[in-house]
């Protein structure tokens, strides 16, 4: 989280157990990866957090706590999230969709992560947030590139309250980045954990609708 080593840590736990409520609501196979999302940001938060702890020090917890953040912001999620989509999807042209995006998620995802990792970031506290520094070529078309792949898999489900959490993704990284450009990443990433809790209602209200057998698909 952008604002303090205690802040990440309460965000942590509070995404924590919302995705152990998320967990508890599935009920099809093909809802689980999307359960998880709050838990892996839950992670994401714990690992920042151990940054905000070693920022400007120089050892090993700064340098794994970083790439670990990385990690999951640069090429995990641009990855995971069409991934996510694909499995949840019934309807075929929808899941041709999300299979490119996914692929176009791999190849963006793994560019600027292994660009993050040949030519280290570097990470300092700007406006009591984490800014950090990537070096990047058409900067704007890969983050374009990521933030399409994210919104758009979200967007073209059938699924409307998955629609509606694409839309305020949307909205959140246009906030982000009119507010506080300097300091995206960690800023976006916190809005998007936040607004996570949506998966959560998601599989409540789909839990309501199917009851509680579980099924295999």
């Amino acid at each position: 989280m952008c604002f303090s080593a205690t802040a990440s840590f309460v965000a942590s736990g509070v995404l924590a157990a919302t995705g152990v409520v998320a967990l508890s609501q599935v009920r099809k196979k093909r809802d689980l990866m999307l359960a998880l999302i709050p838990l892996i940001f839950a992670l994401q938060q714990l690992i920042e957090g151990v940054l905000w702890m070693n920022v400007g020090t120089g050892n090993l917890w700064e340098a794994f706590s970083k790439q670990g953040f990385l990690f999951f912001a640069l090429f995990w999620w641009p990855a995971f999230v069409p991934w996510v989509c694909f499995a949840i999807e019934r309807e075929k042209f929808r899941r041709k969709i999300m299979v490119w995006l996914f692929v176009i998620g791999v190849i963006i995802g793994t560019f600027l992560y292994v660009r993050a990792l040949t030519l280290p970031a570097n990470v300092e506290i700007l406006n009591a947030c984490l800014n950090y520094k990537l070096e990047l070529f058409w900067p704007y078309v890969f983050s374009g590139g990521y933030l399409l792949v994210v919104f758009a898999s979200f967007i073209a489900s059938s699924e409307k309250l998955l629609r509606v959490f694409g839309v305020t993704l949307m909205i959140s990284a246009v906030l982000a980045w009119g507010v506080f450009r300097s300091v995206f990443i960690s800023v976006w990433c916190f809005f998007s954990a936040v607004l996570s809790v949506i998966i959560c209602v998601y599989l409540i209200k789909k839990k309501k609708k199917y009851g509680f057998i579980k099924t295999k698909v």
